[in-house]
């Protein structure tokens, strides 16, 4: 009997470096992104016991790895103070007042949300576009409920000979990604 090998329909692979990102809070980001990633999941086994042995099976809670994202930072550093600000009023380092303000003067695109729900003005969702070999979009990735919990620092250096780009590695969290 012979074997068959089936074509796919679409044997053109993913590019790498075709993407676009676009982050309902920081609309600069997504013009200056240079890096970002398709975060991993996990779905952790549950120990099931039996007389003889234990059997592993599926978990039902996922596990899904943080989002991270590398741009270019503008020379008035207008993105990097956003995604600053964003920590800031999240972490309000001053004074309570600080979450507040962050809070009253929250550019989201949401819904609108009760009181108890204030808190959802904290999120934003994002979407990361990946490109085909046109420049279209071939699979949209959309984050639900992103905030950043990480913003690197930043090194200045005289010493350059050539003009060096400051750069920013930002970690996103969120409380679940899917494909649309």
């Amino acid at each position: 009997m012979p074997t068959s090998c089936p074509i796919p329909q679409n044997v053109n692979p993913a590019q790498a470096n075709g993407f676009r990102l676009s982050i309902t809070k920081l609309p600069d980001i997504g013009f200056f992104c240079t890096e970002a990633n398709v975060p991993g999941l996990t779905l952790p086994p549950i120990p099931y016991m039996t007389p003889l042995s234990t059997v592993q099976v599926p978990g039902e809670t996922l596990v899904f790895d943080d989002f991270q994202v590398r741009f270019l930072i503008a020379e008035d550093f207008s993105n990097y103070e956003a995604v600053f600000n964003w920590m800031i009023g999240l972490g309000f380092p001053e004074s309570h007042d600080q979450y507040r303000s962050f809070l009253r003067n929250s550019n989201t695109n949401q819904p609108q949300v009760q009181a108890k729900d204030q808190l959802i003005k904290g999120f934003s969702d994002g979407v990361l576009q990946v490109l085909n070999s046109s420049n279209n979009p071939s699979k949209t990735i959309r984050f639900v409920d992103m905030y950043p919990t990480s913003l690197n620092s930043l090194q200045l250096d005289t010493t350059y000979n050539d003009v060096v780009y400051l750069a920013a590695d930002c970690t996103f969290a969120y409380n679940y990604f899917k494909f649309d």
